[in-house]
């Protein structure tokens, strides 16, 4: 029985860091295009990576009211105790699973199909 419970408590870990992760991917999308904080890009972002538009909506409000914009802008790391707050704001806006965003395809590009 231990090793279930222990199994569960991994899993439950693992589930929390990729959600984080996913969450600093899609923040990280959203800087790397254009310089300084933009919530139409951030929001874009989450929406391609599977959150609702009024999610999303939801998310750069609560970002912008619980962090500096200066922070937001900037391309360092996050401050202490920083994932676990954006992680807390998300779950309010109702933000459960995220999807990694697909790459954008390029016009140019010639895919197979097989």
């Amino acid at each position: 029985m231990g090793a279930y419970a222990f199994a569960d408590r991994t899993l439950g870990c693992m589930r929390r860091l990729a959600f984080v992760a996913l969450v600093g991917g899609a923040l990280a999308l959203g800087a790397c295009a254009q310089p300084g904080y933009s919530a139409s890009k951030l929001q874009r972002e989450l929406v391609r990576a599977g959150v609702s538009e009024e999610q999303a909506k939801c998310v750069t409000a609560k970002f912008e009211e619980h962090f500096d914009l200066n922070s937001l802008a900037s391309h360092s790391d996050p401050a202490p105790g920083d994932d676990q707050l954006a992680t807390q704001l998300l779950r309010e806006c109702g933000v459960k699973n995220l999807n990694p965003p697909s790459p954008p395809t390029s016009a140019h590009s010639s895919e197979t199909t097989g």
